[in-house]
């Protein structure tokens, strides 16, 4: 069966209230108020209109109960605020008050569509700023509810934002798998009591600091490749409730969207449909100024002409699906109402449909009568060419940057459209390949330089500027020059590796094709996924895959897929996220038997949910250890010298969770090793594993200048008496896996840091502010890499070299490790190409 509909634009004329096209609800009597003296609660009455009802979507009633903490302040009003993660959670809420109950519980009744997945969150008083937390103190992003009929839905919060968690509290854990064959479902999030988890490889999941009672539980697909689960969950005080969750997949139909805009649209500009999918650009995580679509990863329509743009997707039969149609994200540019309202459309495909497509038509892309803005910006001679500009905005912070359109060669423009209603003039600036940042550093121009727009314009205005060069890019004038040795060949065996940078955001998927091209030029034969976790609370420990900070499933497995499509070998080394330092973290840990028991099942789950990832890729090596995880290793010590209280059975840990690996991995176990000068003090368990990554960042220049050659004699001298007696003893293949930082005094292993001690390579990447009193050496880079690069050209006992920290989306010649557009990177493509025999 082939169906195809009409959706018409349904005009509100009530400018306050925010109409949700295909089957959502406008709020009309959000607001008021339930009569407490009622012993039942009465639903509130909801305008709710479609605009058509292909879908035969009935509407059910859902009741909400929810206890507040008995700390809670009194005399102030409960709201649930219903959420559009597609336009952005503080943007387009909808509140309900609730009606109180006692002085603990409220609810209220609501009327909404079977078919649809809320998300939701309580707050206390008039502002939306006291919200829920959980009871370990995080912010609860939504909940979530499914509905499928009518229903009651209990929940407990926890704490307020200004209040304190009272009480005892338990966990869920369990394994999501699939209802058709029992396999575990990864990249699940899983959902109850406000704390979210995404599930492993083998599809586990742990929800921790629940408080005690009754919750929804709820599995939701972030690709929408099964349908949504819920079921209701007791949690035990101090305990553990288990919970096994088969999921049904999720049948997929191509979907043909045909849109017919507004006559004002300036036909050659890309038109974008975004999404509470993964794959319509929703990141679910609260990016810049609180988004979580984002321009970069939103897809783009074809124009047919005439005002017509059409996009097929292969999209999942009866899931809940938000969308809107956009210049920009899913605020800036985005569709609106006649009203000037923001405007989401729902859709849930029929079961009974093989193809499907959906005729609609924007209103209008403005937020008011105001007119628009047009930016007209002119580039330096050098951006690149394969570059793409990006405007950015700043609310009450910096928002998610939004790409510019291409006039010609260095000139690129954008027509603001909405939402230009504010009173207050509003700073913006440009930058490359999306990445702006929350700081004045990574690619935007000249420091110091901020514009600033007026809004509630009557008459249309442009806005024009000119960039003389950009932060971190300038046309180089340092040589590429390498040391003249005659080169021993090695063949396609050596590991010439680039190592990508652990600073991951969303937006890098867009250029990830461009840094492949790039490591491909630059001769590298293999390249190392810096996948990482985060380390979201510390007693217990628990380490989480966080949306937004975190490379998920889904992405991980098409930087593979690209990999491998230009030719590279693939290596994973998994990484963890620490809220501080590590250092810090590690002291300020338990680290008590109990404590130490939990780690090594966090740790465990974490390698593990990688090994699968990397065998199921083909990948050749998984790369695991580090300086990080030194505390944990057996006779563990923490980085001040103390001893960290590792359980004496750490070497039987460490052994089984190797052999464990092997038998979820074929490829090769790298340990990766930080150099020092007693490399013979390293675990005894190397012995199982199959090659040794060692960290090289050790002093070859004395931070007086040196040259490229006395830096090869002082890398030589430490190979040679320090690395080459531990390779002997050992028998093992060593790589050497390199980062020096483009600064003066970079080869020297000790930035000195403007408060003492040392800086760490974090600090000196583009993400974090400048330090200006490092002063940028891109030659003393380029050397170090030459001289370490000669050194091992002659001791063929080395078997690759691989530079770590490459900042894949947009080249720089900034202070940090990467190499992406610096000379050190043409030093690399001669030597790997020499070394490699690449013709």
């Amino acid at each position: 069966m082939k169906l195809t509909i009409r959706c018409h634009l349904f005009q509100n004329k009530t400018k306050s209230v925010v109409v949700i096209i295909l089957s959502l609800f406008s709020l009309s009597a959000c607001e008021n108020s339930l009569s407490a003296s009622n012993s039942q609660l009465t639903p509130l009455k909801f305008s709710y209109q479609s605009a058509v009802s292909v879908t035969q979507l009935q509407v059910s009633e859902i009741t909400f109960l929810v206890k507040i903490p008995a700390n809670s302040p009194d005399e102030q009003s409960v709201f649930i605020n219903i959420l559009d993660e597609v336009t952005g959670l503080p943007f387009n809420l909808r509140r309900v008050v609730l009606q109180s109950l006692d002085s603990e519980n409220y609810g209220v009744t609501i009327t909404v569509p079977v078919g649809s997945v809320l998300k939701y969150r309580y707050t206390r008083g008039e502002s939306t700023h006291i919200a829920e937390y959980s009871a370990l103190g995080q912010p609860v992003r939504y909940r979530l509810y499914p509905v499928d009929g009518p229903g009651i839905v209990t929940d407990i919060v926890a704490r307020w934002s200004d209040t304190l968690f009272e009480g005892q509290t338990g966990r869920i854990t369990g394994e999501v798998v699939s209802n058709l064959d029992q396999k575990p479902v990864p990249g699940a999030m899983v959902v109850a009591g406000g704390i979210y988890s995404i599930s492993a490889s083998d599809g586990s999941f742990r929800l921790e600091g629940l408080p005690a009672g009754k919750h929804q539980l709820i599995i939701y697909a972030l690709d929408g490749g099964f349908h949504t689960y819920k079921q209701e969950t007791i949690v035990a005080p101090n305990s553990a409730t288990p919970a096994l969750i088969e999921i049904r997949p999720s049948r997929y139909v191509n979907v043909t969207f045909n849109v017919v805009v507004p006559d004002d649209t300036v036909p050659t500009i890309p038109i974008k449909i975004a999404g509470n999918l993964l794959r319509l650009g929703n990141t679910f995580a609260d990016m810049g100024g609180g988004v979580s679509t984002i321009s970069s990863r939103i897809p783009e329509m074809e124009g047919l002409g005439g005002g017509r743009y059409t996009i097929t997707l292969s999209l999942p039969v009866g899931v809940d699906i938000r969308y809107k149609y956009t210049l920009g994200d899913g605020i800036w540019n985005a569709e609106h109402s006649s009203s000037g309202s923001f405007y989401l459309r729902q859709l849930i495909i029929p079961e009974d449909v093989e193809a499907y497509t959906i005729e609609d038509q924007v209103y209008t892309w403005l937020s008011s009568d105001t007119a628009p803005i047009w930016f007209d910006v002119s580039t330096p001679a050098n951006t690149p060419v394969d570059d793409q500009i990006y405007l950015q905005f700043k609310l009450l912070a910096w928002m998610e940057p939004i790409a510019m359109w291409r006039i010609d060669e260095h000139r690129w423009g954008y027509r603001l459209s909405s939402p230009t209603n504010f009173t207050q003039s509003i700073e913006y600036r440009f930058c490359r390949n999306a990445q702006c940042g929350d700081v004045p550093g990574i690619a935007i121009e000249e420091p110091g330089i901020l514009h600033q727009m007026y809004s509630n314009l009557q008459e249309s205005e442009t806005l024009i500027s000119s960039i003389d060069s950009w932060q971190w890019f300038f046309q180089q004038s340092v040589p590429a020059s390498v040391l003249p040795n005659a080169i021993h060949v090695r063949g396609p065996d050596f590991i010439g590796g680039i190592a990508l940078s652990t600073n991951y955001h969303p937006s890098w998927m867009r250029y990830e094709e461009m840094a492949l091209k790039d490591i491909r030029e630059a001769n590298a034969n293999w390249i190392i996924l810096s996948p990482t976790w985060t380390l979201t609370n510390n007693n217990p420990p628990q380490l989480s895959q966080v949306p937004g900070q975190d490379m998920l499933w889904s992405d991980l497995l098409r930087i593979s897929e690209l990999a491998t499509s230009y030719g590279q070998n693939i290596a994973i080394r998994p990484k963890i996220n620490f809220p501080t330092s590590a250092e810090a973290w590690w002291k300020n840990s338990p680290r008590d038997f109990a404590w130490w028991q939990g780690w090594f099942e966090e740790y465990r789950t974490f390698i593990l949910h990688h090994a699968d990832i990397a065998e199921q890729q083909n990948a050749k090596t998984i790369i695991i250890g580090g300086r990080w995880i030194q505390p944990a290793l057996p006779g563990g010590i923490l980085f001040d010298g103390t001893s960290s209280n590792v359980p004496d059975d750490a070497l039987e840990r460490w052994e089984s969770l190797i052999v464990e690996i092997r038998s979820h991995f074929s490829g090769k176990i790298s340990w990766s090793l930080p150099i020092s000068e007693n490399l013979n003090s390293s675990p005894e368990f190397l012995d199982l594993v199959d090659e040794i990554y060692l960290q090289w960042n050790a002093p070859v220049g004395s931070g007086k200048k040196s040259d490229a050659v006395e830096m090869e004699i002082t890398a030589a001298e430490f190979l040679d008496n320090i690395v080459l007696p531990f390779q002997l003893a050992i028998d093992k293949p060593i790589i050497l896996a390199l980062s020096y930082p483009s600064v003066n005094g970079g080869a020297t292993n000790c930035i000195s840091s403007p408060r003492g001690g040392c800086l760490t390579h974090e600090q000196l990447s583009p993400s974090h502010l400048d330090i200006r009193t490092v002063e940028l050496d891109l030659i003393e880079q380029r050397d170090a890499y030459n001289a370490i690069l000669a050194a091992v050209n002659v001791r063929t006992w080395i078997s690759g070299v691989v530079s770590e920290g490459y900042f894949p989306p947009v080249r720089l010649t900034d202070k940090s490790i990467s190499i992406h557009g610096k000379p050190a990177e043409k030093v690399l493509w001669y030597w790997f190409g020499e070394l490699l025999g690449v013709e």
